[in-house]
């Protein structure tokens, strides 16, 4: 799972920039792989919670990521998978 988060947050400059945030409050490179887990958990929950798709909405003069397809989860006998 740390592996993962690694690579995603190499990937995705909003969790880049929360890892970095971290760093800077003088956090550890796994404490703050750490944060960003349950970070990224509690936006999840929200999702699933609310019904509402993942999407990444960049800051103001940011280059889009190309993860911002909004993808459309379906929740069926206690699994999440894409439609």
């Amino acid at each position: 799972m740390m592996i993962g988060l690694d690579r995603h947050r190499k990937y995705v400059p909003e969790s880049q920039k929360y890892y970095e945030k971290k760093r800077g409050e003088g956090k550890k490179h796994n404490q703050a792989i750490r944060a960003l887990g349950r970070h990224l958990c509690r936006i999840i929950y929200k999702m699933l919670k609310e019904g509402r798709e993942y999407e990444i909405r960049p800051e103001k003069g940011y280059k889009q990521s190309p993860f911002t397809t909004a993808l459309p989860l379906e929740i069926s006998s206690g699994m999440i998978r894409p439609e």
